[in-house]
């Protein structure tokens, strides 16, 4: 029986162009070869469809808006525009932002560092005035505002205190705290 024997599988007898594929041509056989796909023809439909959609969507918004769509559309453009000159004026005002930072942090650096250095100059002159040098005096300094705490033996000692504390490179001013003894508590310093 002919209905039971072994056929070559449908997909097979189609080529990749989507012409039909033929084994064996009898003398006088006919060969049909399929036309064109009909998948063309789905793709114009929805095409179609979508640029129907489309017009309403026009036709919809028109309505609502009384301009002519020439307005619209030009309105439409600027305000897109206007988005991008303000998309980038935010970029540049983050750029200055960002430089404006690191020039703060590297001034603030700068004065640590020239904080640090006037506190040590501070502490070397005082060490080396024989009425302050046996005194326990705190310097700090910040923004160049020198600030002593401590004892000072007299009156005389604290105001060269605050002369010495002035006399460095960078000093704004000095905050004199330094406390006198009380009438009874007055040591003597001997120079040695």
């Amino acid at each position: 029986m002919r209905f039971f024997a072994k056929e070559r599988e449908p997909r097979s007898l189609i080529a990749p162009d989507g012409s039909l594929r033929v084994a064996e041509t009898r003398p006088g056989a006919r060969v049909v070869t399929p036309g064109p796909q009909r998948r063309t023809g789905v793709l114009a439909w929805l095409l179609a469809l979508g640029v129907g959609a489309a017009i309403a969507v026009v036709a919809i918004v028109t309505m609502q808006d009384s301009r002519s769509l020439g307005t619209q559309v030009d309105d439409a453009v600027a305000r897109v525009k206007n988005m991008g000159d303000q998309a980038g004026q935010t970029v540049a005002d983050s750029q200055s932002a960002a430089a404006e930072a690191s020039r703060t942090a590297l001034d603030g650096v700068a004065t640590a560092i020239d904080d640090t250095g006037i506190s040590a100059k501070v502490k070397a002159a005082l060490a080396v005035d024989p009425a302050l040098s046996a005194s326990r005096i705190e310097v700090q300094t910040a923004n160049g505002v020198v600030r002593l705490e401590g004892p000072a033996p007299d009156e005389a000692a604290k105001a060269r205190a605050t002369m010495l504390a002035a006399a460095p490179d960078g000093v704004r001013s000095v905050d004199n705290r330094l406390v006198l003894p009380q009438p009874g508590n007055v040591v003597a310093a001997v120079p040695r």
